[in-house]
């Protein structure tokens, strides 16, 4: 049985090794905001496996305002994908952000541009930290 599930920062991990590091080289797992009291890590459980994770963290960017949230992923084990628990878990995060009375942001790879902006995002002020991610915005009255 699937459910949507909230989970603690470390039940995340192993999800983002997997996404992140298919071939088991090192990645960092732990990232600024996970441990903090308003951050929300989202997963999707089948059965006892944990198959997709994202987290919400507190975390202003540029000129956005300071009821901004960061989402991370989500991320979805290759087995697990083009089922909709990427998007749902997405819209999660949208809630709770709008819910918060604030926007959204997420870096994400070019090849994940079709995704979020199915998902209302817009590419943000700035370009990228490198060639190969996007600064893309959320916020709910826009």
């Amino acid at each position: 049985m699937v459910e949507f599930v909230l989970v603690d920062a470390e039940s995340v991990r192993p999800v983002r090794r997997a996404v992140l590091a298919p071939d088991g080289g090192r990645v960092r797992l732990t990232w600024p905001g996970d441990a903090d009291e308003r951050a929300m890590h989202f997963g999707v459980r089948d059965g006892e496996q944990l198959v997709a994770v994202a987290t919400l963290v507190h975390e202003q960017v540029g000129e956005l305002g300071s009821e901004v949230w960061r989402a991370r992923g989500p991320f979805v084990l290759e087995t697990q994908r083009r089922q909709g628990y990427g998007r749902r878990l997405l819209q999660a995060l949208q809630a709770v952000a709008e819910k918060r009375g604030g926007g959204l942001w997420v870096r994400a790879p070019i090849s994940a541009l079709a995704f979020f902006s199915s998902q209302g995002f817009k590419a943000g002020s700035d370009a990228g930290s490198g060639d190969e991610d996007l600064l893309l915005v959320w916020h709910p009255k826009a």
